[in-house]
């Protein structure tokens, strides 16, 4: 159950993490 719900969040982290990453190559691209 702990190791599930630590999971979940590591998922969670991820995802946000990618999705700076995507907002980051976006600006990029618009700034060229």
């Amino acid at each position: 159950m702990i190791a599930e719900t630590k999971n979940e969040q590591t998922k969670e982290k991820l995802y946000f993490l990618d999705h700076i990453m995507d907002q980051m190559i976006r600006m990029e691209e618009i700034m060229k």
